[in-house]
Parts: C-alpha cells; structure tokens; sequence
C-alpha cells in the first residue's frame, strides 16, 4: 500500500453562516450599522498607521467580509468566503483570525452580540 492509498479524505462541508428567515427588521438595521461601524473603524486603523499594513488589520477587513456577504445573500458558505479573502487579499490569509471573525459575526446575528468578549460597543447602543 503507498502512502496515498493510507490518507483518508473526507469530504467536509462549508459551516454556513445565515440570517433567520424571519429576522426582525430592527435586527438587520443593527447588524447594517455594525457593518458601517466595521467600516469606520477599517478607516480609522488605516488612517493612524502611517505606512498602511493591510495584515494588521486581518480582524476588522474579515468581519467587513463575513458580514457583509451575509447581508448581501442572507446567507454566506464560509470555506468559499475564506477562499474568496485569501485571493482578494494577495494570498493572505489567516485562518485563526478568520474563524474568529466568523463566530463573532454569527454571534451577533444569533444573540444580538451578548457572546462576544471584549465587544467594542453592545449592540443595543448601535444607532439606527
């Protein structure tokens, strides 16, 4: 037996990340606002570095990404999102941070937030 024929492969499918069906409207104007606060804060990190890194700001540009697309489509496979950033970002990826980013955002579409450690703002004092 080669080694090849040892190597078991799974066929693994993408965990989506989607958005109720019966969402509350005051819900997405939330998460709207989270995803110009993302935005804002996108901004603000580029403007304060002098010498702009994009890998710096991994955290922010992937919860732009996953929350973006969510709202976009209501719904978002994040292994084809994950493959979709690494080429939009030149081959950078990191998939700790990515994952990371992910749960957030789903947090925030499932409890509105109340999960998320160190959250910048609670997502009730998000204006709409």
């Amino acid at each position: 037996m080669s080694e090849i024929d040892s190597v078991q492969v799974f066929n693994v499918q993408s965990p989506v990340i989607a958005l109720p069906a019966d969402l509350d409207p005051e819900r997405r104007k939330r998460l709207e606002a989270k995803l110009e606060e993302y935005r804002k804060r996108l901004k603000g990190e580029l403007e304060e570095i002098a010498i702009s890194a994009p890998e710096l700001f991994l955290d922010t540009q992937y919860k732009i990404a996953v929350l973006a697309a969510v709202l976009a489509s209501g719904s978002v496979a994040t292994h084809d999102l994950s493959r979709k950033v690494k080429k939009d970002h030149g081959g950078m990826y990191d998939a700790p941070t990515f994952d990371n980013a992910c749960a957030v955002i789903e947090d925030y579409i499932v409890t509105g937030g109340h999960k998320v450690l160190d959250a910048s703002r609670p997502f009730e004092e998000l204006s709409i």
